[in-house]
């Protein structure tokens, strides 16, 4: 029992990272002059975050983001009701 167990504990943090996706890049302005910067994280305080998200290191392949909206539709007894 103890041996299943651990084998359950050990496939768990084994297959976890298998569905995590690699961070997204992002372009960073330069709050003292005109410089540009192609990162995942901000590289310090005089820095703040321009365009993105993109999918590699040059900043040149944008991702598209699809936001979804929850519509919920009207509920058709109710209308009876009124």
């Amino acid at each position: 029992m103890k041996s299943r167990f651990a084998t359950l504990v050990i496939c768990s943090f084994i297959c976890v990272p298998a569905f995590a996706a690699p961070a997204l890049w992002y372009q960073w302005n330069s709050k003292s002059n005109d410089g540009r910067y192609c990162a995942q994280t901000s590289p310090g305080n005089g820095w703040e975050r321009g365009s993105g998200p993109y999918k590699d290191a040059h900043c040149e392949i944008p991702v598209v983001v699809i936001k979804k909206v929850f519509i919920p539709k009207p509920n058709s007894k109710s209308h009876l009701a009124q």
